[in-house]
């Protein structure tokens, strides 16, 4: 019997897939210790699994402005016995309450072609690079299909050279752009200071 996957079960859309998590968790290099945000984390499914690769001595902070499905990760956080996820209501496209330089990897799944999440883009991109140490990686994980934008966006379709763009202007470089079973990722470095 296939399990079922973790977002199935609570509210709210789940982006998790299953089938490619553990190449955006290698791609992103995520190892036991490390400390590592789901931005924009909705059900939680990313930081379940992250969780679970950082291990008793790493830590995930898992942001969302959802309050009912940040309660409900915390409460399967607590059932799965998953103690090193903080569940915090925080808007992603303003100062995160992170410390600097303080996050391994970041992941952004499926967050940014939601309407109005790149009005605030390179804030954004400035803060995750402030909260990630020298070197640290952010995963873009979109959906391969170019997403239509309204009428006076300054793209007109959400694409990795998009994102590659905006993001090496606030200090990120390019490490691999991936293609994964429909949807691509987009690997970034923050550089060092």
């Amino acid at each position: 019997m296939t399990p079922e996957p973790p977002g199935r079960r609570r509210s709210g859309p789940s982006s998790y897939q299953p089938g490619i998590a553990p190449d955006v968790w290698n791609a992103l290099g995520l190892k036991a210790g490390d400390v590592f945000v789901d931005l924009g984390c909705g059900p939680g499914d990313y930081a379940l699994d992250a969780a679970k690769r950082v291990g008793p001595h790493g830590a995930v902070l898992a942001l969302d402005t959802w309050k009912r499905v940040l309660g409900e990760l915390h409460a399967d956080a607590r059932r799965a016995n998953l103690t090193t996820i903080l569940p915090v209501r925080a808007d992603i496209a303003a100062s995160l309450p992170v410390a600097a330089q303080r996050v391994d990897a970041c992941l952004l799944a499926m967050v940014l072609h939601m309407p109005g999440r790149t009005t605030h883009l390179g804030l954004m991109l400035d803060e995750v690079r402030r909260v990630l140490k020298p070197g640290g990686r952010l995963g873009i994980l979109e959906h391969a299909g170019h997403v239509q934008l309204p009428e006076g966006h300054p793209a007109r379709r959400l694409t990795p050279e998009w994102f590659t763009t905006a993001a090496e202007s606030h200090g990120f470089s390019r490490l691999e752009l991936m293609e994964l079973d429909g949807s691509w990722l987009l690997l970034l470095a923050a550089a060092t200071p």
